[in-house]
């Protein structure tokens, strides 16, 4: 075990809160930690109108004994009126111990968002603090008592996160101390079975978690997290970390997953914009903004928007411990806080909090760097009185985006602020700062820095050591300012640019005092070709050197500030090693000459590509760590190794790619094997065999490269496909699983006689079925056939006869009038029986009295119009026991006696142009009598009957009259009759178009 280190090891954890900022908690619920209850409302300080203060506050935290040197989420819920308060609402929080993480004092100052606010609180001691929300005229306190630090052995101070999937397989770092740095002597166990233990390190653990069967999958389940310690097998003690795992039972389909955060920096002040990526941020009709947290480094975020794919923050404040060296922090999402879907996902170091800005520290952005600053003019002359135009050549100056304007681009000429006048992606034209010389009779040479997203997500720097000089008037030496390029090959020339002011001709160039070729001179520029590092030169090869321009009329040199270097191009000669497991992280050492920083390896194979972690470069040897991967990402062959090129660029210098056979890397994937299994004798209902237990054996399977996660079936009998979603991984020879019950309909059954003389019956019989494994993964199988023998249950080895259903039914009805088919009598099988009954026409049910079926009831009209005459229904009757069934089928004709229902009209048109003040008349009927009384609709004219036009319809007739003269035209009318069936159901009816003429 590692010494212990006392105070110093909580001093340690100030500067990030070190690993222990995982938050206990971090995906917690709210109203669940330390089974702790919301903190009731204190009475109100400042009663508002009236003498009444309707604000109530609540405060609920993580954890209320957390460990010194972590960090907690307090939430306030804040309603006034009994409403959520609006959005924006401001609570101060107070504490008399410890300090907010969001100022690194004891008071802050939240807004509210659904209701709610969360602060973060911290300390790096043990103690009392009680921490105070205020609102209006409503507050409410809440103590939290820190825990001191255990002076010796091990300890856990925080999870995270703190839960998962029952599935298993989720990462999970266990933060803490003295965990010592040897993996065979730790083993990590979730509510008793064991984790896979991805690294140890003294104060931090990553495992992944085992599946777990809930015994409701509805209801979450707490488990303790036991880690123990060993010498060699020898167990020398053990920590346990009470219910600090939850599991959640998550649809497979609805997993949430986080992916990426951009920008993946920002300023330590906080309030920036962030959006989140990743699939199944919304897993739930419940899901929300008030369901889903976020929290850098500990610190919980403003969310302001959540999509399915996104989720949109504004990130928290963060103190600094060095406020000139970045910090950066784990990114840790919670969805459906509080709900049986919650899930939590974490993006380890993922934002950056940058340091310095401004006029300070620089802090760079790959692809940012100046090249050359010279005048726009060549007539500049430096003039300490500013104002001139000088252009800055490099790169990555619109890095921040394509929003990046002049006024987010800052310039510096020796810490003063120049003027920007327009960005580009390479260039950025400014006019320069006044500068008051030291001497006034000599130049002066400053430094140039360039501040990208000044103060924006994607702040950079970039300095340049004496890129420009001041000149008083009238000084006409020549001055170099950069050159470009500034490296080159050995045994090559190198086209190369001097840039500054005052050249004229006749001028030499000296490349590390060796005369090169002057191609081309002019006032700001002189391109020459460097001498090869070769032969008589050979001196050079490798070499960083001075070069010199220098007038030969006053033999006075002029040094660049910036040196020329030669250089071999790179070569590879061996990658060691070439293959390694597929499933673990392997240190990769590529060895070769002239390796120049920086270094971009990436690996490549199909579709899969990434880029393995480069953790040191000499000029002969580069090591990276080639992380586990899944073998199905790169488009190869299920169960076969995923070999691919390392390729090794060097973008600092101009050679081409090294590419040699040897740049390969094979991640090898071992078949399984499986050797036998245990218990093989199993009842019907997954029980040990001769038994008639219910309990589920567990039956463990011995073979070779056995790798999480894993995939058992069980597959043979007649047809058995069936999965099973509880196996456990021990080890690489050995897997366990939980045996299912298994369906009469999997077992073989074998013909028998019931009654001893026809054989007409089955009965089952015991069955062997195989185990197939799979790695979900790999795409690896190995199949165990008929390795199980499943016996049937005492009651399914009794001979049955095949079930038979007789009756002699009814085969008439009639609409209206009440049926009784007669009894259908079912025999054969094992009773009790099921029974189903289809294709009954409306108002017929069926009544099942043990072994008999009676089908009555008075039939109806199924829908309403003018029905059918005669209708023909095949009626199916099937009864099944628990294994087998029968059926029977009969036809029943359904006559109706006033069907068709015709509705007609004496005259289908009611004339009145030439009737005046009299009416004129038709009669509406139906051809039959109907059932029940009979009643008479009529819709409104359609268009309107104008006035002294009046339209009536009752008891079948029809009548128009006219009264007076006015407008004249048609309207149409719809008449319908229908009757009233007293049996219920649809009824009879029609209807006629009468055409209206006036």
């Amino acid at each position: 075990m590692t010494k212990v280190r006392g105070i110093s090891e909580v001093k340690a954890m100030r500067r990030t809160f070190l690993p222990f900022l995982a938050v206990a908690g971090l995906s917690l619920l709210l109203s669940a930690c330390s089974g702790e209850s919301p903190t009731a409302p204190k009475p109100p300080t400042d009663p508002g109108p009236g003498g009444t203060c309707t604000v109530t506050v609540a405060l609920d935290a993580t954890s209320v004994t957390p460990m010194a040197g972590t960090a907690i989420i307090v939430r306030a819920t804040v309603r006034k009126g009994g409403s959520a308060v609006p959005d924006g609402t401001s609570v101060l929080f107070t504490t008399d111990f410890g300090y907010f993480l969001e100022t690194g004092l004891s008071s802050v100052s939240k807004v509210t968002q659904n209701g709610f606010a969360d602060v973060t609180l911290g300390a790096t001691s043990s103690g009392l603090a009680k921490v105070k929300a205020t609102y209006d005229c409503g507050s409410a306190e809440k103590s939290i008592q820190y825990q001191p630090v255990p002076t010796n052995g091990p300890f856990i101070s925080s999870i995270d996160p703190t839960s998962g999937s029952c599935s298993g397989g989720d990462l999970v770092t266990i933060n803490g101390g003295r965990f010592g740095t040897d993996a065979a002597s730790v083993q990590v166990l979730f509510g008793g079975l064991p984790a896979s233990v991805q690294s140890v390190a003294d104060t931090k653990l990553v495992v992944l978690t085992p599946t777990r069967t809930l015994a409701n999958p509805q209801v979450p389940e707490a488990v303790d997290i036991v880690v123990r310690f060993f010498s060699g097998s020898i167990p020398t003690g053990s920590v346990t970390a009470t219910k600090a795992f939850t599991y959640y039972c998550v649809d497979p389909n609805r997993r949430m997953t986080v992916t990426a955060i951009a920008p993946n920096s920002g300023i330590p002040e906080g309030g920036q914009q962030v959006v989140i990526t990743g699939t199944n941020f919304l897993p739930s009709p419940e899901s929300s903004t008030a369901t889903t947290r976020v929290t850098f480094g500990g610190a919980s975020a403003s969310v302001v928007s959540v999509s399915n794919t996104t989720i949109t923050v504004l990130t928290p404040r963060r103190i600094l411990a060095n406020p000139a060296v970045p910090e950066t922090v784990d990114v840790a999402v919670t969805v459906d806080l509080g709900l049986v879907s919650q899930q939590t996902g974490l993006l380890p170091q993922a934002f950056t909090y940058r340091s310095g800005g401004g006029a300070g520290q620089c802090v760079g952005a790959p692809g940012l760097f100046i090249a050359t600053v010279q005048p726009e003019s060549p007539t500049g002359s430096g003039s300490p009185d500013g104002g001139e135009i000088v252009v800055i050549a490099g790169g990555g100056f619109t890095a921040g985006g394509t929003s990046t304007t002049p006024e987010r681009t800052s310039v510096y000429f020796g810490g003063n602020q120049a003027v920007t006048l327009d960005v580009s992606a390479n260039s950025i034209r400014v006019s320069t700062p006044r500068r008051v010389l030291t001497s006034p009779d000599r130049p002066e040479t400053v430094a140039v820095k360039v501040i990208v997203d000044a103060g924006g997500p994607a702040e950079a720097c970039v300095e340049s050591t004496g890129a420009y000089t001041y000149y008083p008037g009238g000084y006409l030496e020549p001055v170099i300012t950069s050159i470009s390029p500034s490296t080159g090959p050995n045994d090559s020339s190198t086209r190369v640019t001097v840039f500054g002011r005052n050249f004229a001709l006749p001028m030499q160039v000296f490349v590390g005092g060796v005369e090169a070729v002057v191609v081309e001179i002019r006032a700001s520029q002189i391109i020459f070709l460097t001498p090869q590092a070769t032969g008589p030169n050979n001196f050079l090869a490798g070499q960083t050197v001075d070069v010199a321009v220098r007038n030969p009329y006053t033999g006075r040199d002029t040094t660049s500030p910036v040196q020329f270097r030669y250089y071999a191009c790179p070569t590879i000669n061996t990658v060691v090693p070439v293959i390694a497991p597929w499933n673990q992280s392997t240190v990769v050492t590529i060895a070769g000459q002239a390796f120049e920083e920086p270094v971009e390896v990436t690996f490549e194979s199909g579709n899969l590509q990434f880029r393995p972690a480069v953790t040191s470069v000499s000029s002969s040897l580069i090591t990276v760590v080639m992380p586990p991967i899944d073998p199905g990402l790169g488009g190869a062959a299920a169960c076969s190794n995923v070999t691919g090129l390392l390729r090794v660029r060097f973008p600092s210098v101009a050679c081409a790619e090294p590419t040699n056979a040897t740049n390969s890397f094979t991640y090898s994937v071992n078949p399984m094997t499986a050797v036998s299994a245990s218990p093989t004798a199993l009842n019907q209902a997954g029980g040990a065999a001769g038994t008639n237990g219910t309990t589920p054996v567990t039956i463990t399977v011995v073979g070779s490269n056995f790798v999480d996660p894993m995939t058992v079936e069980i597959f043979g009998g007649n047809g058995a496909a069936i999965q099973v979603n509880n196996a456990f991984v021990a080890n690489a020879t050995q897997l366990s699983f939980s045996a299912p019950a298994m369906l009469d309909t999997y077992l073989n059954t074998q013909p028998c006689s019931p009654t001893g003389s026809i054989v007409n019956g089955i009965r089952y019989v015991p069955t062997s079925f195989g185990i197939r494994l799979r790695n979900a993964r790999t795409g690896c199988t190995v199949d165990l056939p008929n390795v199980l023998i499943y016996n049937p249950t005492v009651a399914n080895q009794v001979c049955r006869a095949p079930i038979t259903i007789t009756g002699t039914p009814s085969p008439t009805a009639a609409i209206c009038t009440a049926y009784n088919s007669g009894p259908f009598n079912i025999s054969g099988g094992v009773g009790p029986y099921n029974i189903s009954v289809t294709g009954l026409p409306a108002g017929l049910s069926f009544t099942q009295l043990g072994s008999t079926v009676t089908i009555s009831g008075t039939p109806q009209l199924s829908v309403s119009g003018p029905g059918t005459a005669s209708q023909n229904y095949s009626v199916s009757i099937t009864a099944s026991d628990a294994t087998t069934s029968g059926s029977t089928t009969y036809s029943l004709v359904v006559n109706d006696q006033n069907a068709p229902f015709l509705v007609s009209a004496l005259a289908t048109t009611l004339d009145a142009t030439a009737v005046n003040p009299l009416g004129v008349s038709t009669t509406v009927s139906a051809s039959k009598p109907g059932l029940g009384a009979l009643t008479y609709t009529s819709t409104v004219p359609s268009p309107a009957l104008p006035a002294g036009v009046a339209f009536t319809f009752a008891g079948g007739t029809a009548t128009l009259t006219r009264s007076a003269a006015g407008a004249t035209g048609s309207s149409t009318v719809t008449v319908t009759v229908a009757d009233t069936p007293p049996c219920g159901g649809g009824r009879h009816e029609g209807s006629v178009d009468l055409t209206l003429v006036y």
